[in-house]
């Protein structure tokens, strides 16, 4: 009995959690590659969606667990970090006429952020 509840429960939830949060990361940023951007003596973890004109970023895997070590009293996400990652990556790769228009945590210590520019590089170049 107490099997079928779980099932049931979890079926019921399932969908919901897929919805938001884990199911959106990866349907969007599954098989994006990942970039490296170095700000304030931190690492961040990019992956870029140009044809979505979006990012995700993430602090490194590193940072992400010292954040759950602390019971998010660390929170890498809070703080010009991450943002300041997007820009510079975005100076990197060649969107020099980009800005980064919003930002929104999507899970705990994966921030999305969406650009819009005034003009697009055909190919943008890879980040080094």
């Amino acid at each position: 009995m107490i099997r079928l509840r779980r099932f049931a429960l979890t079926g019921t939830l399932l969908p919901f959690l897929l919805g938001c949060g884990i199911g959106y990361v990866v349907s969007t940023y599954g098989k994006t590659p990942v970039e490296n951007i170095d700000v304030n003596d931190s690492t961040y973890r990019v992956f870029h969606r140009a044809d979505l004109q979006k990012f995700m970023v993430t602090p490194t895997i590193g940072k992400s667990m010292a954040s759950g070590a602390s019971m998010f009293g660390y929170d890498p996400t809070k703080g010009p970090g991450m943002q300041m990652a997007v820009e510079k990556y975005l100076t990197q790769a060649g969107y020099k006429d980009c800005t980064v228009t919003r930002g929104k945590e999507v899970m705990t210590n994966q921030v999305e952020f969406s650009y819009q520019c005034a003009t697009v590089p055909a190919q943008p170049a890879a980040v080094k």
